[in-house]
């Protein structure tokens, strides 16, 4: 089972693969600003699979004036 990938302030990271069988699933992308993708998954293979990839970040500017 590959990991989650970290959560943001918007929302949760891409899901954790998992896999009952022997063969390699790709991580899930993340879907929502400065979240991380998932890991990826390798059952009973030495083949190489990439996790998924973070969404683009994004800078809050909150400004005050009294």
């Amino acid at each position: 089972m590959g990991g989650n990938g970290g959560s943001s302030y918007w929302g949760g990271g891409g899901n954790g693969p998992t896999r009952n069988t022997a063969g390699t699933t790709a991580g899930s992308n993340a879907t929502v600003n400065g979240a991380g993708g998932s890991g990826a998954v390798n059952t009973n293979n030495t083949t190489a699979v990439a996790g998924g990839n973070g969404f683009n970040g994004a800078i809050v500017v909150v400004e005050y004036i009294k």
